[in-house]
């Protein structure tokens, strides 16, 4: 999966502690390092999986 495709598929929604959305809430530069962790780490994952055993890297 492309990061095009992923970002077409996935969607993110950023609410507070509370569970509160605000489309206008400005989200501070650890909150979006950590998203963006966690689409590297989907994608890598996906990658993975795609393929197949015989083709992954194994360090």
């Amino acid at each position: 999966m492309t990061p095009e495709e992923f970002c077409k598929t996935y969607g993110f929604m950023v609410g507070d502690a509370d569970g509160n959305f605000s489309a206008e809430r400005v989200l501070k530069r650890a909150e979006l390092a950590a998203i963006l962790l966690r689409v590297d780490n989907e994608l890598m994952s996906s990658d993975d999986r795609e393929a197949g055993p015989e083709q992954q890297n194994i360090n």
